[in-house]
């Protein structure tokens, strides 16, 4: 009886200890850095392509609500909201400010 005891408290111990002995997961890995800008005079990747013409406003934009769009009467997917405008940009030497709704763009749609 007294062998069956110490045999069935060794058992015990040695699961627990199993249990505990398990590897723990692996750390989630750390995020990954942004990368600098490149710079200046160093050439960049788009400077590779080559040079075709664009047009260029400085205004970075968004996409009317549509609540907004439908007061105006603008078609479903129409018309830009600027969110910012570039300092002497065209567009701010248009007079082109921030939370004005663009339409068109060199009489394009």
């Amino acid at each position: 009886m007294k062998m069956k005891s110490v045999f069935t408290i060794a058992l015990i111990a040695l699961l627990t200890i199993a249990a505990f002995a398990q590897t723990p997961p692996a750390p989630p890995l750390p995020p990954q850095p942004r990368r600098p800008p490149h710079p200046p005079g160093m050439p960049d990747h788009h400077e590779k392509r080559p040079k075709v013409p664009v047009t260029y406003l400085g205004v970075d934009t968004s996409q009317v609500p549509t609540v907004v769009s439908e007061q105006l009467g603008l078609a479903k997917g129409f018309g830009l909201v600027v969110d910012y405008v570039e300092p002497n940009s065209p567009a701010a030497t248009a007079g082109v400010q921030q939370n004005d709704i663009l339409k068109m763009l060199n009489d394009q749609i």
